[in-house]
């Protein structure tokens, strides 16, 4: 299972736990309420009852307000240069890719390789988050540009599905003949 995998996990679970504390205490709530009907006056029989259940929902309320008001400090986001400007091939667009995020030997050159390796992530000496920087494609030839865009489209795609990563595209003057 992958990180990402993990964590969304944790959540479901964490969330059908607390689900399922929560009709638990208002199941005995309920029964206790009716039984304190019949010797305490309602306000006492109804405080008696709910109060766990009220204590439960301000906890969580306060949870989750300070939840949302930690906000980690930014960490400025690693910046992988691509550089075209030697392009040829598309394996070259590849090894640009495997030296920029440290990938191993036996790294796939495909689109599917690129997206495993970024998305499951365990496979790169540079794991994300991070932020592909590609200069000077403006000159590619027609095979490798659509190429290059693919990888383009592929890597938005992952952030997009929440994986922090990033593509930024340089403008570069023309090659010089």
């Amino acid at each position: 299972m992958t990180r990402v995998g993990a964590r969304a996990m944790n959540k479901i679970v964490l969330k059908y736990l607390l689900v399922g504390l929560i009709l638990f205490n208002l199941v005995i709530a309920s029964i206790t309420f009716l039984y304190d009907m019949e010797t305490a006056p309602l306000y006492r029989a109804f405080i008696h009852s709910f109060g766990g259940l009220l204590i439960l929902g301000i906890i969580i309320g306060g949870y989750l307000i300070l939840k949302n008001k930690h906000v980690e400090p930014a960490q400025p986001v690693k910046e992988l240069v691509m550089d075209a400007s030697s392009w040829k091939t598309v394996d070259d667009l590849y090894l640009s890719f495997f030296t920029a995020v440290q990938a191993p030997a036996w790294h796939g050159k495909n689109l599917d390789a690129v997206r495993d390796s970024i998305g499951t992530g365990r496979i790169n000496g540079i794991e994300v988050p991070y932020c592909l920087v590609l200069r000077n494609c403006n000159h590619l030839p027609d095979p490798l540009k659509e190429e290059t865009d693919s990888f383009i489209k592929v890597v938005s795609q992952l952030a997009q599905e929440g994986i922090p990563v990033d593509i930024r595209i340089e403008s570069s003057n023309p090659p010089v003949p």
